[in-house]
């Protein structure tokens, strides 16, 4: 319980500074004097680089206090962590309509997604030799994976910027995991989120009416789907599915709320 306290509470520090540096950003005038930042988090001149500035170092005290944003998936993956992913259960997590109407019934979002893999990443040959491809597979599997997170964080981003109010430049410098870790935990205050997500997938509502935060999530429902049309079109579909399914390459496979354990 306490943790779930202290991790409102950063989120609430958090907003506080976007609201307030980003007002000051769009209300000041050429003669106006800067005033003296008072918040040991805020550190630019710049109105906007502040509000970058700040989230990212309050993440990072965040980081430093364990305070962890509830179950949030990390944005990048090492490559020792890349190398034993979560097994495959069997569950691909790519919900049919059908089930997706199931999921709007109990509030509950469920999905399937690459791993964001370091910018060097390329799988070994014995990755690739398990769902039947060669060592010449490795650079367009690593670029489908990369092609993913730059789609993944393009979404990320612009919605990042609009639940903030500030531009997407800020978010930029802001950075996914920071973006990522306040949509999550906004998410998480509310809970109605996940629902209307699964009902915009189930057909019960209109998916250009969502806030930022369940056009964050519904994003993240369709990367599977974009991901295996990509990949399908550099290995083929029979070694995508593959991939997808394996307890080798690194799949992120999220359910919205949790469980009870």
């Amino acid at each position: 319980m306490a943790q779930s306290h202290l991790v409102a509470g950063v989120l609430g520090v958090l907003l506080t500074v976007a609201s307030y540096e980003g007002h000051r950003a769009w209300t000041r005038t050429p003669a106006a004097k800067p005033a003296v930042a008072t918040d040991t988090c805020a550190v630019s001149e710049d109105a906007y680089q502040r509000v970058a500035d700040s989230l990212a170092r309050c993440q990072e005290r965040s980081a430093a206090r364990e305070i962890s944003p509830m179950s949030s998936p990390p944005t990048e993956i090492t490559a020792a962590t890349a190398a034993a992913p979560p097994p495959y259960s069997g569950d691909r997590f790519d919900p049919t309509p059908d089930e997706w109407k199931t999921l709007a019934d109990e509030g509950r979002v469920k999905l399937s997604r690459p791993c964001a893999m370091t910018e060097d990443w390329m799988p070994a040959p014995e990755e690739l030799q398990s769902v039947g491809l060669g060592p010449s597979a490795a650079a367009p599997v690593a670029a489908a994976y990369k092609a993913a997170a730059a789609r993944a964080w393009e979404s990320t981003r612009t919605q990042c910027a609009e639940w903030l109010g500030i531009d997407t430049a800020v978010a930029e410098r802001i950075g996914a995991a920071t973006c990522e870790s306040l949509l999550d935990m906004a998410a998480q205050k509310d809970m109605s989120v996940f629902r209307r997500v699964a009902e915009t997938r189930a057909g019960r509502r209109n998916e250009t009416s969502l806030p930022p935060v369940e056009r964050y999530y519904l994003a993240k429902t369709k990367e599977l789907e974009e991901f295996e049309s990509d990949l399908a079109r550099r290995v083929g579909a029979d070694a995508t599915r593959k991939i997808t399914e394996s307890s080798t390459f690194c799949m992120y496979r999220e359910l919205w709320p949790e469980l009870p354990q």
